[in-house]
């Protein structure tokens, strides 16, 4: 039952993963972020929410209950197809757990939309470890809202940057994975080709954030 709002404004959000503080500036008009909630959004399974990449990049996981037992779910595991997930006809939602980041770690979010506070044509969320300040990447999590029936897990462009230093020959080739990743269909948001372009595009600069703030 948290609201959207809430997670904007909360001091133990901003201190511990201010990415999800940033995120919800965008969500909506204020008043919707007054009323809408966290567990809501997240259950109505839409593709194009802003709140789905960032929780997964940050590795969520979801607790749901149901009348005679408990669960705990990956929050990437969590969504099935188009606006369906896995939770049974007795089951809610509960809490959204995400472990604390390891040293070294950035993340960010970036949408395309017509206006900030629209639901993104596409959405990418990048979460990036660093072994040490100047290190190579230890852990990579590039995750794409918009462009499928559910966020996908960039995973081939995810492995490309893992054991390497992030430079920016590296950083376009995981953009251009990614690209080919995304499962996008033309409608009328916008083409496949726009997306899929779009996709490279928030990729790098995602990439190129998270790392930013890691070495911080």
């Amino acid at each position: 039952l948290t609201t959207h709002r809430e997670i904007e404004t909360s001091s133990l959000i901003k201190g511990r993963f201010d990415l999800l503080s940033f995120v919800e500036k965008g969500v909506a008009s204020i008043q919707i972020r007054n009323a809408g909630t966290v567990g809501g959004n997240l259950c109505h399974a839409d593709p194009c929410g802003d709140l789905a990449p960032p929780l997964i990049a940050l590795d969520a996981k979801v607790k749901l209950i149901g009348l005679e037992n408990e669960r705990f779910i990956p929050l990437e595991d969590f969504f099935t197809d188009y606006l369906e997930t896995v939770l049974k006809q007795d089951e809610i939602m509960t809490e959204i757990q995400i472990p604390s980041p390891l040293s070294y770690t950035g993340s960010w979010y970036h949408k395309c939309a017509p206006r900030e506070i629209d639901p993104p044509i596409v959405g990418v969320a990048v979460s990036i470890s660093l072994d040490s300040k100047d290190g190579v990447c230890q852990k990579a999590r590039i995750v794409l809202g918009g462009v499928g029936d559910v966020p996908i897990r960039a995973k081939r462009a995810e492995e490309k940057l893992k054991g390497n230093k992030l430079e920016i020959n590296l950083i376009d080739e995981a953009a251009r994975i990614a690209k080919e990743e995304a499962k996008p269909v033309s409608d009328i948001r916008g083409t496949e080709e726009y997306k899929r372009e779009m996709v490279e595009l928030l990729t790098k600069e995602g990439i190129e954030k998270a790392l930013e703030r890691a070495k911080k």
